[in-house]
């Protein structure tokens, strides 16, 4: 552990970032609600844990389980949605007992470390050619659809953008990637007749006209802006935010906590919490280029990104600047499936970096 983290003391940073985010969740939560931000704490210390345990994982480890892990995922998504747990309209919980298990967080990862090893197992020259590009594109098809299925179009927005941040990196021509992306505007009449439901058709139109709806579709948004321009540029001070305290704000604890926050610390505070974000993000980009291996190199920018992706929805979603599509902060959020995705990112991080230069 001494050695590892004298060779990788940026790895190290991106850790201890990651805590320090954490932290800020646990106390942005017990403002909330005290029982819930002990709950996100005792789960903190558990995951933050397991992320160090993956620093002594051999490296060529995680590329052996990558399929069995993918393979395991399909089934456990398959599995949601034939006898999986409902709950506010989504089947999206497997239950054992008291624990209730997320497949579709287990799914970003999985699906990441798939494509990498899939990059990492052909020949460069053939990313270049189509043929190459479509057992990929099947590879993120299928969890996509299956975890639209429950639905959940958070999850897979997020799943779709982080897989395909690594035929970026993994180098396929420019020109196909924005070929792909004008086929997928194209396809939005067909997704929004046949794919999206009446709630998140709504959820756009709210979007666009948030005042169309103010005590039904556009409540959140509305609570939501209301405690940002509460906090000011010093904010209100700790616990003292009125939509907070007088529970105007409805997923304070999930998906509006940097609204939370925002009225609390204000404009100051959430411009410290997104310069933390920004230095995880350029910490991972260095990360990149000093490991050797090319797999790990792509799993950094994949789960890099997937955290970034999470942060620029969730921000957006709570200011009004994207449609609400249920997307939790990155460590901050409370979810214990989810917070131990986000400290996955981190040991897989860490893993990857025993392999630096």
């Amino acid at each position: 552990m001494i050695l590892f983290a004298n060779k990788n003391k940026l790895a190290f940073l991106y850790f201890f970032l990651a805590l320090i985010l954490n932290i800020i969740g646990s106390i942005t939560l017990y403002s909330i609600n005290p029982a819930i931000a002990v709950k996100h704490w005792q789960s903190s210390c558990i995951f933050c844990i397991i992320s160090l345990i993956f620093i002594f994982i051999p490296n060529n480890t995680i590329k052996k389980i990558t399929t069995i892990s993918y393979i395991g995922l399909v089934i456990a998504l398959i599995i949601t949605i034939l006898f999986g747990h409902s709950a506010m309209g989504a089947q999206r919980w497997i239950q054992i007992g008291p624990i209730g298990i997320q497949p579709s967080e287990w799914a970003k990862i999985t699906t990441i470390m798939i494509i990498a090893k899939y990059f990492d197992d052909i020949p460069i020259s053939h990313i270049k050619k189509w043929r190459y590009l479509i057992q990929p594109s099947i590879l993120i098809a299928i969890p996509s659809i299956l975890i639209l299925k429950q639905p959940n179009l958070g999850t897979t927005i997020i799943l779709c953008a982080s897989s395909f941040s690594l035929f970026f990196y993994a180098g396929v021509d420019i020109k196909k990637i924005l070929l792909v992306l004008l086929l997928m505007i194209l396809l939005i009449p067909i997704v929004w007749n046949f794919v999206l439901l009446g709630y998140q058709k709504q959820r756009v139109m709210t979007f666009l006209n948030p005042n169309s709806d103010v005590l039904g579709a556009g409540y959140n948004i509305l609570q939501s802006q209301i405690a940002i321009g509460n906090g000011g540029i010093w904010g209100q001070g700790w616990r003292k935010g009125v939509q907070n305290t007088h529970n105007f704000l409805p997923e304070r604890h999930t998906d509006f906590i940097l609204s939370v926050f925002a009225e609390e610390f204000g404009y100051i505070g959430v411009i410290i919490i997104l310069s933390i974000y920004f230095m995880m993000f350029c910490i991972g980009l260095l990360l990149c280029n000093r490991v050797k291996e090319h797999m790990n190199k792509l799993l950094i920018i994949g789960l890099n990104f997937m955290i970034f992706i999470q942060l620029f929805i969730n921000s957006g979603m709570i200011s009004g600047l994207i449609p609400v599509v249920g997307v939790p902060l990155p460590f901050i959020s409370y979810g214990r499936s989810y917070l131990l995705t986000c400290w996955l990112c981190v040991g897989l991080v860490l893993n990857c970096c025993k392999d630096s230069k």
